[in-house]
């Protein structure tokens, strides 16, 4: 698109309602590069399945924040139900680590994503057996689990054992799971042999050290990409300004603090007015965010030297890079 197309189809949003803006940003998802990585195997894999009829898994290593739910979201919207003339099919169903994470609460997150009446049942080898059968008849091809990592936090590794197995059953209906969780997630899949058989793929989503020049560059990609997503009439091309980086540092490189930045601080742009991103804004977004941290807010002035915000008593302090 060229610039004065950018620039005319930017000033759609100029007068628009909040409610609008918010809505239409937080649609939209943004493929960086891992993102982009993980879908290009999925789709491979979904071409072998059809090819060979055969279950199999890819396990998603992402830390906290770092965009797990936003990457389901996104793989429900890419796969859509789709309206038959006696049923709706479900291509792609997605949930989060149910509590408690048993054989039971699984199997009634899987019926709730097809809207089964049934979905709060009491049996667990009833439902089990149910949402195999709704799997089926929904011709449904990919199950998205997010927040992996709490079934062996909250299990133990008999729940995790047990939890495998009823993966690895659900799995075997031609069903491509994708599993998001931080690190520890992997202890669900690399605990259970047949489990781990059929989810052999382990790829990164979110992993990025801003405090390397290659991090650094990617996410300030980022928010160059969040900027143009962002629906306010002008842009303020940040990414080549010290709050680019201010937005990276603050927050941590994670792709969901990002996020949550540039839609607070769209909100204090719209409420003040204007149609442009200021360094107010985000100065505000922070504050508001990240509650009790002011003193370490990095857009009040641009520092010496760049560095994370992961000391004690700093907002990302014990939080996982």
């Amino acid at each position: 698109m060229a610039d004065a197309d950018r620039r005319l189809d930017r000033e759609r949003w100029r007068g628009a309602s909040l409610a609008d803006r918010h809505a239409a940003f937080k649609a939209v998802y943004l493929g960086h590069p891992q993102s982009v990585r993980i879908l290009k195997n999925l789709d491979i894999r979904l071409r072998m399945q059809g090819l060979s009829d055969e279950s199999t898994g890819i396990v998603i290593r992402c830390p906290s924040d770092g965009g797990k739910s936003a990457f389901v979201r996104f793989l429900k919207r890419r796969f859509p139900p789709v309206e038959k003339e006696d049923r709706t099919l479900y291509p792609c169903i997605g949930f989060s680590a149910p509590i408690p994470c048993n054989a039971l609460g699984i199997a009634n997150a899987i019926l709730k994503e097809f809207h089964d009446p049934d979905a709060d049942g009491m049996y667990a080898a009833r439902q089990i057996s149910r949402a195999r059968t709704l799997c089926w008849e929904a011709q449904t091809r990919i199950i998205a689990v997010d927040n992996f990592q709490d079934v062996p936090e909250r299990r133990g590794v008999k729940g995790v054992q047990i939890v495998g197995n009823v993966l690895r059953d659900v799995i075997d209906c031609n069903l491509i799971a994708v599993l998001l969780g931080t690190d520890e997630g992997d202890i669900v899949v690399r605990s259970n042999e047949q489990l781990r058989r059929r989810s052999p793929a382990s790829l990164p989503l979110g992993y990025y050290d801003i405090t390397t020049k290659e991090g650094l560059s990617i996410c300030l990609r980022l928010v160059d990409h969040f900027e143009e997503i962002c629906p306010l009439a002008v842009r303020s091309n940040l990414a080549y300004t010290w709050i680019g980086k201010a937005i990276v540092f603050g927050s941590n490189g994670k792709v969901g603090a990002m996020s949550k930045l540039f839609s607070w601080g769209l909100t204090a742009c719209v409420d003040a007015g204007l149609e442009q991103l200021q360094l107010e804004h985000f100065r505000y977004a922070f504050n508001e965010y990240f509650a009790g941290f002011e003193d370490y807010n990095p857009f009040v002035e641009a520092p010496r030297k760049w560095r994370r915000l992961d000391q004690p008593g700093e907002p990302f302090f014990l939080v996982k890079a």
